[in-house]
C-alpha cells in the first residue's frame, strides 16, 4: 500500500502523495544525517545518472522529458501516478531502499546502471527526507537543485493546466525547504541552478544541460 505524507510534517496524511513512499518506509525514514559525500570522476562510472530536484513548478519534469527526447535519457518521474515509472522499470522496491540505508541506495543505483542507459530521476522530494538524497550522492549520483523566483514558481504552480491544485501544498513545501535548507545545500554540493526568472521565463533546457555538463563530466 502506498502512503501519502504531508511535506511539512513527519506524519502520513491523506492530502498528498508521491511515488516512492510506502507506509513502512515513512515510519523509518528519519535517521541521523551523514554527509561523507565523495564525487566520482567521470571515468569511474558507466550509464551516468542524475537527480533533478528543487522547488515546485520550475520545470524539473519538462527538463527530464527534454533529456529523454533530445539525448535518449531514461526519464523517471518518480512522483507520477504512485511511482508508475518505477513499476514499469521493475525498480520500485529498489527505489524504496534509498529511504532505508546506504546499501539500499547502492542496490538501486546498481540495478539502474545495469540498464546501460543514461538516466534522469525527477523528484521533488519532501525536504525532511534529505538523507535519502544524500545516500544517492554517496553512491556517486549528482543531485541538481532547480531554483528560481518563488513568486513566479507559485504562479506557475497555480497555472498548471488540467490539474486540481492546492496552493497550500506549494507553500508548505517552500516552508519545509527553508527549514531544511542547510542540509539540502550540503547534499547538492553547489549544484544549484536558477531556472525560472521573476518574469516567468524558463532557462532553455539546452543551457541547463550545458551547465550540468560543465560540472559533471560523466555526461560528456
Amino acid at each position: 500500500t502506498r502512503c501519502s505524507r504531508d511535506w511539512s510534517s513527519d506524519v502520513c496524511s491523506s492530502d498528498l502523495s508521491f511515488g516512492g513512499c510506502r507506509s513502512d518506509i515513512c515510519t523509518s525514514a528519519r535517521v541521523q544525517p551523514a554527509f561523507e559525500i565523495r564525487w566520482v570522476d567521470a571515468m569511474e562510472t558507466d550509464s551516468p545518472l542524475l537527480v533533478v530536484t528543487g522547488i515546485p513548478a520550475v520545470g524539473k519534469t519538462t527538463f527530464g522529458r527534454w533529456l529523454k527526447e533530445s539525448h535518449g535519457f531514461e526519464h523517471m518521474d518518480v512522483e507520477r501516478n504512485g511511482g508508475q515509472e518505477l513499476d514499469r522499470l521493475g525498480l520500485h522496491d529498489q527505489w524504496d531502499g534509498i529511504f532505508q540505508s546506504d546499501e539500499g541506495a547502492a542496490e538501486f543505483v546498481r540495478c539502474l546502471r545495469l540498464r546501460e542507459r543514461a538516466s534522469v530521476i525527477d523528484y521533488g522530494f519532501p525536504p525532511h527526507l534529505f538523507e535519502a538524497m544524500a545516500r544517492l550522492a554517496r553512491n556517486h549520483v549528482p543531485i541538481w537543485w532547480f531554483d528560481g523566483d518563488r513568486s513566479a514558481a507559485r504562479q506557475s504552480y497555480l497555472n498548471r493546466a488540467g490539474t486540481s491544485v492546492n496552493v497550500d501544498v506549494f507553500d508548505r513545501q517552500i516552508q519545509s525547504i527553508d527549514q531544511h535548507w542547510s542540509h539540502i545545500e550540503r547534499v547538492v554540493d553547489g549544484r544549484i541552478l536558477k531556472v525560472l526568472g521573476a518574469d516567468c521565463h524558463h532557462t532553455p533546457p539546452e543551457k541547463i544541460f550545458t551547465q550540468i555538463l560543465n560540472r559533471d563530466m560523466q555526461f560528456r
